[in-house]
């Protein structure tokens, strides 16, 4: 498709542009050829200025997603009069990918000085809900961390709103050697920040060994923000599994995380 759409340029419209770069960002796929199709295609779509909001949004998030958005691209969105529109506050798709853009302004995309949201944007107050697919494998995460930390609400925050657009399963902190201590602590470098991020089987691709766009998106924004990152996918967490052994298998994963 990513060679097909270059030799038909000609005949392609925006939207399909739009569509194709989308599904890069789903699924965190970047062509060989990507290169050629951000500079004949994507490039001058976006200068034209003939998309419409949701679609200069769409485009901008996705190139957000797979990290080839600079900081013009992100300043398109966070702008005032961008962000002045009723249509964008209303949908709760269109909002978290604002907040995807603007986390990756503040933390990732090179040289950006352009405005971010305020700490008192309307933007942050909509919750955010999670599906009953992740709520269904979060849980047992969670009942089996309980086992592992604690039992002090200081030792760990469970569904955490990081106003980055998404939701994380829980954060705490442990040494090297898996000792917990207070998440309000002052970090040293001996202490890790831990975010726990489940991830629903429609987050998986490639016959379910590798993570989708987003999750990878994700997992990069809290690394720059100084998180390391626990990945539970679904297939390896099962809820049916007995207390117990799903808390092994976590504090080995955890292990495994620490020790790279």
């Amino acid at each position: 498709m990513s060679v097909w759409i270059l030799e038909n340029r000609e005949n392609i419209k925006s939207d399909d542009v739009c569509g194709l770069l989308m599904t890069f960002a789903v699924l965190g796929y970047i062509p060989t050829n990507f290169n050629d199709i951000f500079e004949q295609l994507i490039t001058p779509i976006i200068q034209s200025k003939s998309l419409t909001t949701f679609e200069l949004l769409d485009m901008v998030w996705a190139l957000t997603v797979l990290e080839k958005a600079s900081a013009e691209h992100a300043e398109m969105i966070l702008n005032y009069d961008f962000l002045n529109n009723d249509h964008l506050c209303a949908q709760p798709s269109k909002i978290i990918k604002i907040l995807n853009i603007n986390a990756a302004a503040s933390v990732s995309i090179p040289n950006y000085t352009g405005p971010i949201l305020p700490e008192n944007s309307l933007f942050f107050k909509p919750d955010i809900i999670l599906s009953k697919e992740r709520i269904k494998i979060s849980n047992p995460i969670i009942k089996a961390l309980k086992l592992l930390l604690p039992a002090n609400n200081t030792y760990m925050n469970s569904y955490n709103n990081t106003n980055m657009g998404f939701i994380i399963d829980a954060e705490f902190c442990v040494d090297n050697n898996c000792t917990p201590f207070p998440i309000n602590l002052t970090l040293s470098e001996e202490i890790n920040r831990v975010a726990v991020l489940s991830v629903t089987f429609s987050e998986m691709c490639y016959e379910l060994t590798e993570v989708m766009g987003k999750i990878k998106f994700y997992s990069k924004l809290l690394e720059k923000k100084g998180y390391k990152v626990l990945l539970l996918p679904y297939k390896e967490e099962q809820s049916k599994q007995p207390l117990i052994s799903r808390a092994k298998f976590i504090n080995e994963k955890l292990k495994q995380l620490l020790e790279k």
